[in-house]
């Protein structure tokens, strides 16, 4: 089991998604490969831009630059995009333009901080689902965006106990996926993250075959 080892996991298939001793690299990846168990999503992207140690916005030309890159190389491939944004409410403008861009199919967005003091239609935008898992003002949080032709739903029975996650069924090239993003705060130990890792990821496995986890 992965929380009994110091090995990093690595996909026997596709040997493209890693796990290390916090079960997740902090990093992005393109997995082309067309004959892997992943082939729906053989062009989605892992970018991972942690913002949390600086109040400065995360730059956007290097966001866009790096999903117009990834679009017009795979035009007609899902993209998925997972940001550390370090405050919603103060760089929606930000998001709203990517999004407006269509540069991406689905976008989660971790350390939104808010609450429910915020209503869902300030942070809606046109043509994307939307969803999230507040914690406070001060920290966590985590939202999802996917576009509203796609056909999906939320499933929160699948969802962490001890983290902000969102768990998404869609389908993509005809396969049924669960893709999930969550928010691991710094402070908690390796230990329990691993335990709620472990538990959540078997209840899902016995309900998908495909499963993809993002996370800070």
């Amino acid at each position: 089991m992965w929380g009994n080892t110091d090995d990093p996991w690595v996909c026997p298939e596709c040997n493209s998604f890693h796990f290390s001793d916090s079960f997740f690299n902090n990093s992005y990846e393109i997995n082309s490969n067309e004959e892997n168990s992943f082939s729906s999503l053989s062009s989605s992207l892992i970018y991972q831009n942690d913002t949390s140690a600086s109040d400065e916005s995360p730059s956007e030309s290097d966001v866009f630059d790096q999903l117009r890159e990834l679009k017009r190389d795979i035009p007609m491939q899902f993209t998925c995009a997972y940001l550390n944004i370090n405050s919603l409410r103060h760089k929606f403008c930000l998001i709203e333009d990517l999004l407006s861009s269509s540069l991406v199919e689905m976008l989660f967005i971790a350390e939104t901080k808010i609450d429910s003091s915020f209503p869902d239609a300030q942070f809606r935008v046109n043509d994307y689902h939307f969803w999230r898992a507040d914690r406070n003002q001060n920290g966590g949080g985590l939202v999802a965006y996917a576009r509203s032709d796609l056909v999906c739903d939320r499933k929160c029975n699948l969802e962490f106990n001890s983290v902000e996650s969102i768990c998404v069924d869609l389908f993509v090239n005809n396969r049924k996926w669960l893709i999930t993003g969550l928010y691991r705060p710094p402070s908690m130990s390796n230990s329990e993250f691993s335990k709620d890792f472990i538990d959540t990821f078997d209840k899902a496995s016995t309900k998908y075959d495909n499963i993809l986890m993002f996370k800070k």
